[in-house]
């Protein structure tokens, strides 16, 4: 859901096409999750334990767009397609962790906060734009 913000407001549309808006999802930056991993990888006695890699905050889809358009300085719209929204029963409202066992295991705490993540994405994605085909079918 990210990079397609993200590509359709780096393309230059202002009228971004997305599905419903008050869905919440934890969104962790791809460095702390790869940090996350190696940390459990080699942390003794951990096997069969679930441990999540999440900041424990949860932001609204809209919220997100909201952010997307404050990191590349540019004023945009939704434009909600009905192409885009999952079936209600399939829909998880809130995906939201709880990082504590990651700090109380692994020593984890995410380092990159979600207004620092969406820039550095947005940069990554802007040298690499032109490998992002028809976004229609994603959701």
């Amino acid at each position: 859901m990210l990079p397609t913000i993200l590509i359709q407001l780096l393309r230059g549309e202002r009228k971004v096409s997305l599905g419903r808006l008050d869905p919440k999802r934890d969104l962790t930056y791809v460095a702390d999750t790869v940090d996350g991993f190696v940390r459990a990888a080699t942390a003794p006695g951990i096997e069969g334990q679930t441990i999540q890699l999440g900041t424990g905050r949860s932001v609204s889809i809209g919220e997100l767009f909201k952010s997307a358009c404050r990191a590349l300085g540019v004023e945009a719209e939704v434009v909600e397609d009905p192409a885009r929204i999952r079936p209600g029963a399939s829909e998880v409202m809130v995906l939201e962790s709880d990082p504590a066992k990651a700090r109380d295991l692994l020593g984890w705490v995410p380092q990159v906060t979600l207004e620092d993540g969406l820039a550095l994405t947005a940069q990554w994605l802007r040298e690499h734009l032109e490998e992002y085909g028809d976004l229609a079918y994603q959701i």
